[in-house]
């Protein structure tokens, strides 16, 4: 027999995550009327997006939009894919021009509370790491095992 605190943890958990799951939103109903995703995509980073020799958009970002309109339509090549760069990324989504953006951009709240945008999640993860040899390292500044910012390696 189940533990009682269990199943209440189980019914909560539902009741606490199926609306969510069942609420589409505006951007999800927009995408069905228009039965196309338009992605802002960067343009020429092997690897993430850019075109091949064909024109046809390539990469980890393109596969992703092509899974989002596969999911939200039903059909992978109901995509349109829009050049974004730094610069215009955020006006892009601003104004209604993409409903997906899919390039280099780091999540921050302030970004999120001043644009009133939401990242959905974090799809990449990377990393900056730098290195220096134990005699040019200033002295009292780093220590073996520590980070620059003074936390402690955990294995």
């Amino acid at each position: 027999m189940m533990h009682p605190m269990l199943i209440a943890c189980l019914v909560l958990s539902t009741a606490l995550v199926t609306p969510a799951m069942t609420q589409a939103g505006p951007t999800l109903d927009l995408v069905r009327a228009n039965g196309k995703i338009r992605c802002g995509v960067g343009e020429g980073l092997p690897g993430f997006t850019r075109k091949d020799e064909a024109g046809r958009w390539q990469g980890f970002g393109a596969d992703f939009c092509r899974a989002v309109a596969a999911a939200a339509l039903g059909q992978a090549d109901q995509v349109d894919f829009v050049p974004a760069t730094s610069a215009n990324r955020f006006p892009l989504l601003l104004s209604g021009k993409i409903e997906l953006l899919l390039r280099t951009t780091t999540y921050t709240f302030e970004r999120e509370a001043a644009l009133g945008v939401q990242f959905a999640g974090i799809l990449y993860y990377d990393g900056l790491h730098g290195a220096a040899k134990e005699r040019h390292t200033p002295p009292g500044r780093f220590e073996r095992g520590h980070h620059l910012s003074g936390q402690k390696d955990h294995p």
